[in-house]
């Protein structure tokens, strides 16, 4: 959590979860795409994901809203 900035016990609630979402998000999805031997191919996709779960949003990706309901 410190390479990202973030205190659990003081930083902002929304901070603290996209930094633990992003980590989960790359520790699954890692361990997803070598079970399927996708490595190369989803590894840009692994990014994004990850990096639109710390809020920096591809150029053209729809924005998401902290109070957007998601199925």
């Amino acid at each position: 959590m410190q390479a990202f900035g973030v205190d659990p016990d003081t930083s902002d609630p929304e901070r603290v979860i996209r930094v633990v979402g992003a980590l989960a998000a790359l520790a699954v999805l890692t361990l997803a795409a070598h079970a399927e031997d996708q490595t190369t191919a989803w590894g840009p996709l692994i990014v994004a994901t990850c990096s639109d779960a710390l809020g920096h949003r591809r150029p053209g990706a729809s924005p998401s809203h902290s109070d957007q309901v998601e199925a």
